[in-house]
């Protein structure tokens, strides 16, 4: 199902679009401070089943004249404005029973159906008496086993099942006739049993605000890889709204959605962004002197290599996190200037890649670039020039193409050859002519790849796959391939560490800009194959 929604002019909102697809899996989880328009946008999807959501759930100043929310789904256009003569929006074209009947909506206390289901189960009390007496239900055996992986226990064995006028109510029998209707469970039983409830019913989109009000940490985890599961199996989509952290941890990378809204303009943004991004922003990483964000787990482990093997005498405490991407690295560095969720600016630095270097994110004293284009192109470049002959065969890890790839590896050496080691002392003679020389590489690789060279997206993506490659047939491990290529290019590994010392054993200084301008970040140094 595709859903896109944008929204107008709706409480704090002036301008909000949800265009998440869910092309990586069955899970969305939408994420972000309080105020920031989660609940409204969960509210906005309801509407479309519900048209009295925002009446009974929102103050009366929620829309105003020139509000609207507008919704695609699938191929369906649909378009509610704001009507004077009832004071909230309306459309005058019926939304089809086949979205109504397939979208569910779950909002948190004290609007959710969870919470007022209660009374209507009560109501059936002489039906559900009278079937458990006479033994007319069903053993539930897919939700036992689906409440049994969540809570890690057996609790759930003497569920039963009895349909009443077309529904299916769920109850644990105890002593003799004696029973505990659903209602009675916990607010966590009875919010999983009302999931499998509407799963089972064939809903296509199933969108949860605040799933994690009702479970513990553990419950949450477990209840995560279920749902891929249910969805997968179902063909069903859930959209889910949380705080936890342990949730998000089990979230895979495509999953985590940011909502961030800006006060003043009164617009909202929703990006995908790695955990670490969710986590430095909502709860910060407090507690270090120094921080050093960077663009993968791969970066994060050579940083720490280089400071535990050529930074000596570290003043401070620090914490490397890996955030995923060069500008989304250098974003939250540069949000922690404002905010200071991890601390002031001048204890904050981002290393990333060198191929980031001409890029415009990377353009600003707080960010460092690594003497090589990035880990995996250099292995992948040492190894096509024999440097590991007799420990990595590339064509057989590799299967593809390895003379193409071989003929981008002196693109590879020029582009790291360029790279001025020290910019902080250069003139603006030297600079022109750095940018020159840029510029005639630019062209130059323009022209050579259309000699049958390898793009620097293919050398990269091989560079991945061969680091992985060697990994996982335990040819050498992560660890030992940062060792080797730190041997083989030590001049400029050790120039570039001690960019990273000088940043780890200067004394704190309430000047930001004058410790900035003591860290004049290298932009990589020539790569010695």
């Amino acid at each position: 199902m595709k859903l896109n929604i944008k929204i107008n002019n709706v409480q704090q909102i002036v301008d909000l679009k949800f265009n998440v697809k869910f092309d990586h899996g069955p899970i969305v989880c939408v994420t972000g401070k309080n105020g920031t328009g989660k609940t409204t946008l969960v509210k906005a999807i309801r509407n479309l089943t519900n048209s009295d959501t925002f009446a009974k759930t929102s103050s009366e100043d929620v829309f105003k004249e020139d509000s609207s929310i507008e919704y695609e789904i699938d191929d369906f256009t649909l378009i509610y404005s704001y009507e004077k003569s009832i004071e909230t929006i309306n459309c005058r074209i019926p939304v089809p029973m086949e979205y109504r009947t397939k979208i569910y909506v779950e909002l948190p206390i004290p609007h959710g159906e969870r919470f007022t289901f209660f009374q209507r189960i009560s109501n059936l009390d002489a039906d559900i008496r009278s079937a458990v007496v006479l033994k007319k239900f069903t053993k539930p055996d897919a939700l036992i086993k689906f409440l049994h992986r969540i809570y890690d226990n057996k609790n759930f064995d003497n569920l039963v099942a009895v349909d009443i006028k077309g529904l299916t109510y769920y109850c644990r029998l105890t002593v003799g006739t004696r029973y505990l209707r659903e209602d009675y469970f916990s607010s966590g039983e009875y919010f999983l049993i009302n999931i499998y409830r509407r799963v089972s019913q064939g809903y296509r989109l199933i969108v949860i605000d605040e799933i994690d009000i009702s479970l513990d940490a553990a419950a949450q985890v477990r209840l995560i890889e279920s749902l891929r599961e249910f969805g997968a199996a179902n063909d069903v989509k859930f959209l889910l709204t949380t705080h936890s952290l342990a949730m998000m941890q089990t979230l895979k990378s495509q999953e985590i959605f940011h909502l961030e809204f800006e006060q003043l303009t009164g617009v909202a943004k929703i990006e995908n962004v790695p955990y670490n991004y969710i986590k430095s922003i909502l709860f910060g990483f407090k507690g270090w002197d120094k921080y050093i964000l960077t663009e993968d787990d791969v970066l994060k482990e050579f940083l720490e290599y280089l400071i535990r093997t050529y930074c000596k005498g570290i003043y401070f405490s620090y914490k490397i996190i890996y955030i995923g991407g060069g500008s989304g690295t250098t974003d939250l560095m540069k949000r922690n200037s404002t905010e200071e969720f991890f601390s002031s600016a001048n204890n904050v630095i981002s290393v990333l890649d060198g191929d980031q270097r001409i890029l415009r994110h990377a353009k600003n004293n707080s960010t460092f670039c690594i003497p090589f284009e990035s880990l995996e192109k250099e292995l992948l470049a040492h190894c096509l020039e024999g440097g590991l002959k007799g420990r990595v065969d590339c064509n057989a890890l590799l299967n593809g193409d390895i003379e193409r790839l071989r003929r981008y590896v002196p693109i590879l050496r020029n582009t790291s050859a360029s790279a001025d080691s020290t910019r902080s002392s250069l003139s603006l003679k030297d600079r022109f002519w750095n940018l020159l020389r840029a510029l005639r590489l630019t062209f130059r690789r323009k022209k050579e790849r259309k000699t049958n060279v390898s793009s620097e997206g293919e050398f990269g993506d091989a560079g991945k796959k061969l680091l992985k490659q060697v990994i996982k047939k335990r040819i050498m491990s992560q660890h030992e391939v940062i060792q080797h290529l730190c041997k083989e290019n030590e001049a400029s590994v050790i120039e570039f560490s001690m960019e990273l010392q000088r940043f780890l054993t200067i004394q704190p200084t309430t000047d930001a800009s004058r410790e900035v301008a003591t860290l004049k970040a290298p932009t990589g140094a020539k790569a010695q194959s």
